[in-house]
């Protein structure tokens, strides 16, 4: 089957809506490929067509939904913010923003990652593309602390922050999420960031 074929595509949106659906109520390790074939009223060629088990579909929608992460995090130049102080609030702002965003058009996606059935790999996954935002954006050099107390710190925080806010079923608006996290974490940069210092001309 063709995967840029319409059928292909509809199927394999099927096939996701089905498993999202599922484990709401069965934990990863009891579901089976049988039984998302006869939820999804679809052949069993048409499944292996598009995974090879349980295990790939799962990985499939996971490192997807973090591509896409990756990328609405890039559009937030964190990295400048930091190096400036004045427009870090603003910055942070924009950072949740965009994150909180994502989080809710692919709320389903979330719900089934991070609830009780999901897999904690999941969040060891979201931590590392955390670790490697930082790397490529070169903030592991203004680290006050070591790197891997500074990723625990952080990443763990803003991944307790987000599990509990979508566990919660969104309880709260996009708006009162952010006003709690800038809270917890508004003093975080200035403790975890050196301050860029002058050079003799005034440049940074």
């Amino acid at each position: 089957m063709n995967p840029h074929d319409l059928r292909y595509k509809k199927a394999e949106v099927v096939i996701v809506d089905t498993f999202i659906e599922y484990i709401k109520s069965t934990e990863f390790e009891k579901v089976t490929v049988k039984e998302i074939i006869e939820r999804a009223q679809i052949n069993r060629s048409t499944f292996y067509a598009h995974y090879s088990d349980k295990y790939e579909l799962l990985d499939r929608i996971e490192n997807d939904l973090l591509k896409n992460l990756v990328e609405v995090i890039n559009q937030v130049p964190i990295d400048q913010a930091i190096k400036d102080e004045s427009s870090m609030e603003g910055a942070m702002l924009s950072y949740a923003k965009s994150i909180t965003d994502f989080l809710h058009s692919n709320g389903k996606q979330f719900t089934l990652l991070l609830g009780d059935n999901g897999r904690s790999e999941f969040t060891v996954k979201f931590n590392r593309l955390i670790q490697e935002t930082w790397v490529k954006k070169n903030l592991t050099e203004r680290l006050t602390i070591p790197s891997n107390y500074a990723y625990a710190v952080f990443s763990g925080l803003i991944t307790n922050l987000i599990t509990e806010w979508v566990k919660s079923g969104f309880k709260e608006s996009d708006e009162e999420f952010i006003q709690i996290a800038m809270q917890v974490t508004r003093d975080m940069p200035s403790k975890l960031f050196k301050k860029q210092e002058m050079d003799i001309t005034g440049k940074m």
